[in-house]
């Protein structure tokens, strides 16, 4: 067992790793293990690879050169190889981003790349193609009064009623200095990475730490062309759309 355990996405993680960017659990039975050791360098048997990747039946490992490798398997257990010059943050951040998203999908649990948030007990859904402002956006609710569900990734899931709903997330924005210049902060932000100009914002005002009704889903493109249009997406498309903006 770990010495913390914290909730996200529906789910009681068990870590030997502290993970301040989670909320604390103390009575739930975890549901899914992070632990410290070796992770091999390839599968011995995978169906698909990339750059950064190998993956398999129920197992997958991710490699990042300078700050770790990942093993995540069955939907349940996260091993983690990390580089003894790695720092801390840089070894969360990609443990909550990309191999967190190689859990969730293991499980069978719908994940977008997009960030939540929430008023009047109804979540809305902003995600879209890479730096479209899905954060950025999130943050400008934030400051109308909107509480913050999730960034970076949201998990719809229809829980007991068969509705959807949004499982709480990381409740903090990951944001670009030139947006956090705009809001007039940023003076004593933690970076997300050393040298990189993306910083972490806690938030105050956080969701409800159940399920929260899914209203709407935003889907944010960008174009050469000033000022901005909307537009109701409607029948199959709607699929397709959520297919493309999955978590991955």
């Amino acid at each position: 067992m770990g010495s913390f355990r914290y909730k996200v996405y529906g789910l009681v993680i068990d870590s030997e790793i502290s993970l301040p960017e989670l909320i604390m659990e103390k009575n739930k039975a975890p549901d899914v293990f992070i632990k410290l050791g070796m992770v091999p360098d390839q599968l011995e048997k995978p169906l698909g690879s990339g750059v950064l990747y190998e993956a398999g039946e129920d197992d997958f490992i991710f490699r990042l050169d300078n700050v770790a490798r990942y093993r995540v398997r069955e939907g349940r257990f996260i091993t983690i190889q990390a580089n003894k010059n790695a720092a801390p943050e840089e070894v969360r951040l990609f443990l909550l981003g990309s191999v967190m998203g190689a859990l969730l999908h293991q499980r069978g649990m719908l994940a977008l790349h997009g960030s939540a948030v929430v008023k009047n007990n109804r979540a809305t859904i902003i995600t879209g193609v890479s730096s479209a402002g899905k954060s950025s956006l999130a943050a400008g609710l934030y400051e109308k009064g909107y509480a913050i569900l999730s960034d970076d990734i949201t998990v719809i899931n229809t829980g007991d009623a068969s509705i959807p709903a949004v499982s709480p997330g990381i409740p903090h924005l990951k944001l670009w200095k030139d947006v956090l210049i705009y809001m007039n902060e940023g003076k004593s932000l933690e970076r997300i990475r050393p040298r990189m100009e993306k910083y972490k914002k806690p938030v105050k005002q956080i969701g409800p730490d159940t399920n929260t009704k899914l209203c709407r889903i935003i889907v944010l493109a960008t174009k050469n062309t000033p000022g901005f249009t909307m537009e109701e997406i409607r029948g199959a498309k709607k699929f397709s759309l959520l297919r493309s903006h999955t978590y991955r």
